[in-house]
């Protein structure tokens, strides 16, 4: 049986990585991360977010989300 992108994302967040949307597709092979980082939370999972700011490839300023599992308390 082969692994699912949420078995792909949670092993990755698992490992203490952080993931955006940017980097989701060419770090582990998703498309559209949001919707597995939703299925994980519905699952119980404590994935957290924090808006970040950053530039883009044209230079402008830009706000996105970057997303970790949180451990602990």
């Amino acid at each position: 049986m082969s692994e699912t992108n949420n078995d792909v994302l949670l092993k990755y967040l698992k490992a203490g990585n952080i993931v955006t949307t940017r980097t989701a597709p060419e770090e582990i092979g998703i498309a559209d991360v949001r919707a597995n980082i939703r299925d994980l939370r519905d699952m119980g999972f404590n994935i957290q977010d924090k808006w970040v700011t950053g530039t883009n490839r044209r230079g402008r300023k830009t706000r996105y989300k970057e997303y970790f599992l949180q451990t602990g308390a």
